[in-house]
């Protein structure tokens, strides 16, 4: 291997620090596209909890008129297997 010269050293050093610039622009791309996706995500979340109450009040609207008219599981399954 050959003598290292100044020159070397300073096209090393100018591609070492073109690779962490790169890095650095990534890195910062990352964390655009994460606030950008929390802020996606959050929304839905909300969305996802309304809709989970809803069905939980579906639900128990259905057992109610059920017990009412003397439905219950094994019926429900009877006529699902038909």
């Amino acid at each position: 291997m050959g003598e290292v010269t100044m020159s070397d050293i300073d096209d090393r050093l100018d591609r070492l620090e073109s690779l962490v610039e790169r890095q650095r622009e990534a890195i910062e791309k990352r964390r655009e596209r994460r606030v950008e996706l929390e802020a996606e995500t959050e929304p839905r979340r909300g969305e996802n909890g309304r809709l989970r109450e809803r069905s939980a009040e579906l639900e128990s609207r259905l057992d109610r008129i059920e017990a009412q008219h003397g439905v219950d599981g094994a019926d429900q399954q009877g006529v699902a297997d038909d």
